[in-house]
């Protein structure tokens, strides 16, 4: 076996690098590799469960968190956008969709209307649209 150097364990009052640095005198920030997916923006919320989603389209969510706590993420190219669908651990019933890049409204309304067809649902299944400007616009 090679001579591994074992690190000493944490100091004591380092706090866990998940938590925000205000009083965690730990000197890193654990950052998830969701919050860097540089480029997604929201562009809806679904009302239809993240696991359908995933299953129907057989994808492989990959457990992360972000701000608000643990979360489940797939992300997929459907007819050359790149999308990905998200929804909190704590909450199965609503799974936001996100795209890439930046998209004129009528080509993110597009996207989301391919997603919908090959989820087999139609825009009823949209709970909120999320406005260029960033406000959710409720659908129903």
């Amino acid at each position: 076996m090679n001579d591994v150097l074992r690190l000493p364990e944490p100091e004591p009052e380092w706090d866990s690098a998940l938590r925000y640095q205000g009083e965690n005198r730990n000197p890193v920030r654990q950052v998830s590799l969701w919050a860097r997916s540089d480029g997604f923006k929201e562009a809806a919320v679904m009302r239809v469960l993240f696991s359908d989603v995933v299953r129907r389209l057989r994808l492989r969510a990959e457990e992360s968190w972000d701000d608000l706590g643990a979360v489940e993420v797939a992300t997929f190219r459907l007819r050359g956008i790149d999308f990905a669908v998200s929804h909190p651990t704590s909450d199965e019933g609503l799974t936001s969709v996100f795209l890439k890049g930046v998209l004129a409204e009528e080509e993110r309304r597009d996207a989301v209307l391919q997603l919908l067809t090959v989820l087999a649902v139609d825009w009823s299944a949209i709970e909120f649209w999320r406005s260029s400007d960033g406000t959710y616009v409720p659908q129903r």
